[in-house]
Order: structure tokens, then sequence, then C-alpha cells
């Protein structure tokens, strides 16, 4: 794909594409063909970037916040999975390559490290947030996000990845070209409206493909044949919300919503690559992804995830929608690039003279260096790769070109990524019960204090999960092939008991943990749920001499977590 950041131009002229300049702007657009079909296809409006940089940071800026509410718990040696654990638990024996996964945040287990690293990813959101060394934030942003992921892969879902993804790729992009403080220290400097690069193509690319990638590996007849993947989805009730349960009683609109939701993930991609569908018909796709979203976020608790797909389908709106917001907001020329609305002296202009003249020499740069073009095509290929193999069978070819010893190309790069959302949908769901027993002979409710234990179905399951990282844990957790990960919870659900609510008394210490799971099974439409199944994922018995519960001493009965029986 040819560079066209900052190039010669190759014929100035008046378009008549939506998006083209008005006559005498000596700007690069394409002559009429497939060239400028390509650009219009896989460009990008350098405003559209500065908004998308915007919408980045701000996902970064939240995802910093909510993650830290729980930093002890997820993040510290005294949490759920201390540096040790995780070691022993993902790396010996790996055939996957997990042990590439890389982690700055692995060099310490102490709460104040892990403080100080999320307070540098803050000032580097916020400095992208503005445009402020736009290029430094980016590259500083993704090293400490993908080493926040990477540090505990238990709490990540598909959001997380997609994140992971557009910090990536922003690092190979112009984001701070407009509205930002690196364009405002070279005011005078002329622009392209449109960039095009191998960046922008991976990008667009990313995004169009977490939907076919995913509407692939649907292949099930719960999607495409029996139309009931929805009615599966709405019965988990650890995601449902009233909204979601109040569609169950209208079986045949979860049909159609089935059916609509896969050709769409399948179609909708496409359309905004067509060449006829240009300008505000390509916005018309966008909204209607955003509208797609924004209806399952309704239905269920997908976390940040809707929030992180209407972020990346704003790389897909073309400049046309720009131009209007200009005119209607303050009747300026909708060609003007100037880096902001214009000062009309006085003290607004004394101020941002005073600004421009500190920002230094920090120029919005467009043109990538052979080097970095390289770099970004070989992650390009290294994602498709990945991707194609995902979705194909072990003896097909790109199992070939991309083998299981390659995976450390993906997990050092952070490229490595599978879009398997409801694929298949789940059939078995159900909710927890951390009881807890004293040296007293009292029994507790570990997770929620000073709460009855919910041996009965509660009336709002996904309610049980104060945020959307513990939900993904628990859910995690209770798959079999994640039982040697229990044993650390156990401890954190004791230790946290001992430290906060034992006030101190010798009787008031925890002596056992059990974790119980409530399996509730899914039947076919209009059969009937069979009965709720208690299982005892693990237990822990303590000494009743009082010990350190991160390093019991265990009874000889039980001697360490046991699984009693995989719930999945």
């Amino acid at each position: 794909v040819p560079i066209m950041f900052d190039a010669p131009p190759l014929r100035t002229h008046q378009s008549a594409s939506p998006e083209a300049s008005s006559a005498g702007d000596d700007v690069w657009v394409p002559e009429p063909g497939w060239r400028e079909d390509v650009s219009l296809a896989f460009g990008i409006d350098l405003r559209t970037l500065a908004v998308f940089r915007v919408g980045l940071a701000l996902l970064l800026l939240g995802d910093l916040a909510l993650r830290a509410i729980d930093i002890g718990a997820f993040y510290t040696d005294a949490g759920t999975l201390p540096r040790t654990s995780r070691i022993e638990l993902i790396e010996p024996g790996d055939q996957t390559g997990r042990s590439w996964w890389w982690s700055l945040h692995m060099l310490s287990g102490e709460g104040w490290v892990q403080g100080g690293l999320f307070a540098v990813a803050g000032v580097a959101a916020a400095a992208l947030l503005v445009g402020y060394r736009t290029w430094l934030a980016s590259v500083v942003s993704w090293v400490l996000l993908t080493s926040l992921q990477y540090r505990n892969p238990m709490v990540l879902q598909g959001g997380d990845v997609l994140l992971r993804q557009m910090v990536l790729w922003s690092m190979f992009l112009p984001l701070g070209a407009y509205w930002s403080v690196d364009r405002l220290s070279h005011p005078a400097r002329r622009l392209p409206r449109r960039v095009l690069s191998i960046a922008t193509v991976a990008l667009l690319l990313q995004v169009a493909g977490l939907y076919i990638w995913s509407a692939i590996l649907k292949n099930q007849p719960q999607w495409h044949a029996e139309y009931s993947a929805v009615y599966y989805a709405l019965n988990i009730d650890q995601l449902t919300t009233p909204l979601g349960r109040a569609l169950l009683e209208y079986p045949e609109l979860c049909r159609n919503l089935t059916m609509a939701t896969y050709y769409f993930e399948l179609l909708g991609p496409v359309l905004v690559f067509l060449p006829f569908l240009r300008g505000w018909w390509r916005f018309a796709v966008v909204i209607a992804f955003w509208g797609m979203h924004t209806g399952m976020g309704l239905c269920l608790h997908l976390g940040p995830f809707p929030w992180y797909c209407a972020v990346a389908w704003l790389a897909f709106v073309p400049g046309c929608v720009w131009d209007a917001v200009a005119r209607m907001a303050s009747g300026r020329d909708a060609t003007d690039r100037s880096p902001l609305p214009h000062a009309a002296g006085g003290p607004i202009g004394d101020l941002i003279e005073q600004f421009r003249s500190r920002c230094g020499d920090e120029r919005p740069w467009l043109k990538l260096s052979r080097p970095a073009q390289a770099l970004a095509a070989r992650l390009l290929l290294i994602a498709m790769a990945w991707n194609a193999r995902e979705v194909t069978p072990p003896e097909s070819v790109w199992w070939r070109l991309m083998p299981v010893q390659a995976n450390c190309l993906g997990r050092i790069s952070g490229v490595e990524q599978r879009w398997d959302m409801f694929a298949p949908p789940l059939t078995e769901d159900g909710w927890y019960c951390m009881i807890g027993k004293l040296r007293n002979g009292d029994v507790v409710n570990l997770w929620r204090p000073g709460t009855p234990l919910p041996m009965s179905k509660p009336a709002d399951v996904a309610g049980l999960y104060p945020r959307e990282r513990w939900r993904k844990y628990l859910m995690n957790l209770c798959s079999a092939e994640n039982h040697p990960f229990r044993a650390d919870f156990l401890h954190w659900l004791a230790r946290r008991w001992n430290e906060r609510y034992a006030g101190g008394h010798p009787g008031r210490v925890v002596r056992r943990v059990e974790l119980w799971f409530h399996l509730e099974r899914t039947p076919p439409p209009g059969e009937p749920f069979a009965p709720v199944e208690p299982l005892l994922l693990a237990d822990w018995n303590y000494f009743d001499a009082p010990t350190d519960p991160r390093d019991p001493e265990v009874d000889s009965e039980a001697a360490g977590p046991r699984l009693a029986r995989d719930s999945r």
C-alpha cells in the first residue's frame, strides 16, 4: 500500500467526491478511478483521527480508573494472583507461547509500585487526550496497557483485546495532526485532508475483522439454523439485565435478533469498503453498528465492551460529517484546516500565543519512516494469519503458516486475538456461594459479609458481581481448565475476612473456606429447566492454631483446594 503521508501532490484539482476540498486548496487529492477508491476505502480523515484519539484516551483513563478500584485484589502479591502463582500456573510446560507474556507489572507485588505504574499510564493517557507529544504518549500507553493486561489474564474480556489493538495501531497513525497541542505548535503548516498508509489499512481491517472472524466462529446451528443463540445468551443470569430478561418473553423476537446479529456481523463490515457506499452512506453503517452495540449493552452486562466498539467505529467516520458539524457549529468554512478556532486577539489570543511558544518543537508528523512501515506491515500480516488460523481446522494451511511455535510473535507484539464471543453460546450458568467457617463455629458469607448465603437462586444473579472485572474473573474461575487458580482466590477470601471483619478476635478467624457453584443448565427452547446442581469447586482447611492465611498449614483430610467436580 503506498504511503501518502505528506507526499508531493500527484495532482491538485477540484474533486467531485463527498469529502473533496474547495477549489484552490492545495491538498493531495487522488485522481478519479481506483486510486481514489482505495483512498476513500482505506484512508482516514485527519479530523476523524483526532476524534478517535480523544475517544481512545478516554477509554484508557476509564479503564485505569475502574481497574484501580481493585488494584490490590488483581495486581499485587496480596491479591488473587500473586506473581509466584502467575509464574507457576502460566509459564511451566507451556506449549502455546504464553510464557512470552511480558509484564512490567511483574517487577513488584507491592501496591505502591502498581499504583505508580497506574499513575504513569494515566499521565500518558492524559497527554494522548490533549495531543501533547502524541506519538510518545501512544507508545507509553501501549506498553503499560499490554503490561497490565498480561499481568492478570484472568480478568480480561474481548473488549480488552480490542483496546490493545487500537492502541497498537495508533502508534503508527498521525493522531496529533489535528486539534492537538502538537498541532498548535505548528499552526501554519498545511496538512492533507486524508491519509492512507499501512496503519490506516490495519486499523480499519482490525475493526471490520472483529465482526467477520466472530461470525465465522459462530458457524453453529444456534446461530444460522435454529436461531436460538440470543435465547441462550439472555438465559445467562450472570450477564442478563432486566430488559434482557423481558425479551425472553418474546421467542420469535429472539429468533429474529439472532438472525439479524449473525448476518449483520458477517456482511455489515463489508459495506464500509464498497466503492458505491461513501460519505453519508458509510456513516449510516457506522450508526447501525453503534445502535447494535447499544442494544447489546442494554440487554447484557458487557462491561466496557460496547464503548470500546463505539470508539473503534469512529475510525470509519467520513470527512463529510466533520464538514457538516463545522458548518452547523460556527458557520466556518468546512475546508478550514487550522488547528483551533480562530481567536480574535485579546486575552484569549495572548494565552494561545504564550502556550504555543512553550510547546517546544514537537511536529505533528505525518510521514512514517521505512522501518516503521515495515514493522506495521509485518504486524498486520501476523494479525491476519493469527485470525485465519483461529477459524480453520488444525490441518489447514494457516496452521502451517502460523504454527503454535510462532505464537511468540503474537504474544510479544500483543496482536494475538480471538473473537469467539458467544461462539458457541453458553448453555451453563449459575451463581457462587462462598462459605467461611470460623473457629468459633459461625458460618459466614465471605463474598458479601453481613448478608445471608445465597443457597437459593438470587433475584438478581448479575448483581452479585460488583464490577465487570470480578464478573469476568469468577466466570473464568468456574471453568475446569482454570481450577489451579482457585487456591489463591480462597486464600484471598480468608485473608480479606481476617483483616477486615475478624476484629482481632481469634474466634472470628477463618478455619475453613468452601467455594460452591450452583450450576444451572439452559435447555433448548421450549424444554423445562433441570434442577440446579450444587458443585463444590474447592475447599481449604486451616489449622485451628493462628496461622498466616496466605501460607497455611492444612489438615491431612484437605491438602489444599480440592476440585470436587468440573462445572463446565
